[in-house]
């Protein structure tokens, strides 16, 4: 409903203030060309002055002011280059469509530059344009190195509400919160693991046994739960979980923290009998 409104807002009545006060184009345009930048122009040498048809006198141009009439932001682009000018090429169609009735060459309006019109050569080489080169290098090698980093998956994995772990007959539990996100068009069915950082403990992991279904586009959340037995929990240290699906030898992983008592502690509740370490 917003964007319907604006729309609407936009074609029935802000039209043209919208070219004129909120579009950039215009201001990016005039800091960015030069007097050997191709852009909409008037072939000021070849219409003016302008005049009747049948006036020998006047140039190319009759005066109908069919390129003013059709254009978006309604500039005259017989002045020249303005703020305005979004280069719809409108004045084009319409200029080259009355030169056509008149038995006259098309292009009065067209795409040039300054020096073309009057008469010079057009320098492609030049310090503005090696610029720009190397700008859209580096916007388009970045842009490619983020499509490059896109992952079909989105995959996190946060503390649980709640207590930050349990201690259980045989160790010490902690539950995490897993959040799957599918951003393919397919079914895709993901597997947990889980491992510490240094791959020095086992640890052992609770999850859907035949996996977590994710909808094509879809998300789903799902608690994991890892335990690690008392004998081998060394206090805090950082585990590694890991997800995969079947289709895919792809892994996707995210480290957190496996919190636990104090080690001596957890060895007496759970062994009493046992001498400390």
């Amino acid at each position: 409903m917003i964007v319907s409104a604006a729309l609407y807002a936009n074609f029935a009545w802000f039209r043209e203030q919208l070219c004129l006060i909120i579009c950039p184009y215009g201001r990016l345009q005039s800091a960015l060309v030069d007097e050997h930048s191709i852009n909409v122009a008037y072939d000021y040498n070849r219409g003016n002055p302008p005049g009747p048809a049948r006036d020998p006198n006047a140039g190319d141009c009759i005066d109908c002011r069919r390129c003013v009439q059709v254009c978006p932001t309604g500039i005259d682009i017989r002045q020249g280059l303005q703020l305005e000018c979004i280069a719809c090429t409108a004045c084009i169609d319409a200029c080259d469509e009355i030169m056509t009735k008149v038995k006259r060459p098309q292009g009065l309006i067209r795409y040039v530059s300054e020096e073309q019109l009057e008469g010079r050569k057009t320098q492609w080489i030049r310090p503005r344009t090696i610029l720009y080169s190397i700008l859209l290098f580096l916007g388009m090698s970045v842009a490619g190195y983020s499509l490059m980093q896109l992952q079909p998956i989105v995959f996190t994995a946060t503390r649980m509400a709640g207590a930050p772990y349990i201690i259980t007959e045989t160790g010490v539990r902690n539950q995490y919160q897993v959040r799957l996100v599918n951003k393919t068009n397919q079914d895709k069915r993901f597997f947990f693991t889980a491992s510490a950082v240094d791959d020095s403990l086992p640890l052992a992991v609770a999850s859907a046994a035949d996996g977590i279904l994710v909808r094509p586009l879809g998300e789903v959340v799902t608690p994991v739960i890892v335990s690690v037995s008392a004998a081998d929990f060394p206090g805090r240290f950082p585990i590694r979980i890991e997800v995969h699906n079947k289709e895919s030898t792809s892994v996707w992983s995210r480290e957190v923290d496996f919190l636990g008592p104090d080690r001596d502690l957890l060895r007496q509740r759970i062994f009493p009998t046992a001498p400390n370490e």
